[in-house]
């Protein structure tokens, strides 16, 4: 990432940032809908290309924004940064001093950037920064600036890198409670919004999602954190099939160790959809290993409490 003093820049609309918006905006079934998805994808667009002169990674493909189903459903304007989270890109039209968001961009995000267009949707003003939106509503005057977002970039990188010991990595999971997530955890209605859900998140809890690939099967593990008395947290596995595949294969084993044995284990049976381990409680700064095994191969995730 580079350090740089961040300016205040236009960044030009192109051929291709029209090209994808009018070809995703073509897809809507109304004219008011097609006109959002047009202007969202075009905010995303130009931050992305914004980040991209600054070496900061993105992933398009990745966004909610890039998804036929999720954005005819709903408004979404986010940005992936891989290893750091979803920025949320909105469009503001000449004019508008103030934002309202719609409610599904209020949560999962690591902060909100307005972007300025121009009459005639040729250039974009990267206006500034807000970490979080009171009551869902954003005011342009009270914006941070870009060097706040990059400040802010480094700050969440910072938290969410994982634990390097002796080529190992571990994932602090308290960074959770601060709604820092490191590369690859996501949100339950991230990827669970394609299909059935049959996961219901309890109150007072953060749940986050990772997608395996075992043995040439899609699975999903979901892990969900609870604070507990004393300092300690509550931790509850489960995994469950993803695409196409309703059963688990009968014997795929979900397992807990900690750095010398078994602590728990589950195995799927011949009807199982899911397997879980119910909740075990652990004081800060406990390593522990959460493996997904089946025939032979296996997956491990590791944990600091």
């Amino acid at each position: 990432m580079n350090s740089q003093k961040i300016p205040l820049l236009e960044v030009t609309l192109g051929r291709e940032a029209h090209f994808f918006a009018r070809e995703f905006a073509t897809e809507q079934v109304t004219p008011e809908k097609s006109k959002q998805v047009y202007l969202n994808t075009l905010a995303v667009y130009a931050v992305h290309r914004y980040l991209q002169w600054l070496q900061i990674k993105t992933d398009l493909t990745q966004s909610d924004s890039w998804h036929p189903v999720v954005r005819s459903r709903w408004n979404v304007a986010d940005l992936v940064l891989p290893g750091i989270g979803k920025l949320e890109c909105r469009p503001v039209l000449p004019g508008e001093t103030a934002l309202s968001l719609p409610i599904e961009v209020t949560e999962d995000r690591i902060g909100y950037l307005p972007v300025q267009f121009s009459e005639r949707l040729e250039q974009v003003q990267l206006l500034g920064f807000v970490k979080k939106a009171v009551a869902g509503f954003i005011e342009i005057s009270r914006l941070q600036t870009l060097e706040d977002f990059i400040n802010e970039l480094s700050a969440i990188v910072k938290k969410t890198s994982p634990v390097v010991e002796r080529g190992i990595e571990w994932e602090r999971l308290r960074t959770w409670f601060e709604g820092f997530f490191s590369k690859d955890w996501q949100s339950l209605e991230s990827v669970l919004a394609y299909g059935r859900r049959d996961y219901t998140e309890p109150e007072n809890s953060i749940s986050r999602a990772k997608s395996l690939n075992l043995a040439g099967r899609e699975l999903l593990l979901i892990m969900e954190l609870r604070q507990s008395t004393n300092e300690k947290i509550e931790i509850r596995l489960r995994v469950r099939p993803q695409g196409n595949r309703k059963i688990l294969p009968p014997g795929l084993q979900l397992i807990v160790l900690d750095e010398s044995s078994v602590k728990m284990e589950t195995q799927a049976r011949s009807t199982d959809n899911s397997i879980k381990l119910k909740g075990f409680r652990l004081p800060p700064e406990v390593r522990f290993t959460v493996r997904v095994a089946y025939q032979g191969d296996n997956i491990t995730e590791n944990f600091i409490s």
